[in-house]
């Protein structure tokens, strides 16, 4: 029964998190910036882009919930084995 994870593992899960994290770091650094010279068109950008990120995030957060639901269920039934369950 080692049959590749259909969404994915963990571990891509986690690292495309790290990934999104890292986003959201430097677009609101880029925010951090441009309010304090008040520019406010590349505010408005980047604070639309920091939003976006921190969605993804979210998106992510829930994939490695849902790949360590999937990862917990596969070890189960291997700890049960063929023929074994109810």
């Amino acid at each position: 029964m080692n049959e590749p994870a259909p969404y994915g593992t963990v571990e891509n899960a986690c690292d495309f998190l790290a990934e999104m994290a890292g986003g959201v770091i430097a677009h609101a650094t880029v925010m951090r910036q441009y309010a304090e010279i008040r520019f406010l068109p590349g505010l408005d950008y980047a604070t639309r882009c920091t939003v976006a990120y921190l969605r993804a995030m979210q998106a992510a957060g829930a994939e490695v919930e849902r790949s360590r639901a999937a990862a917990m269920l596969r070890t189960r039934t291997e700890d049960i084995g063929p023929g074994r369950g109810v």
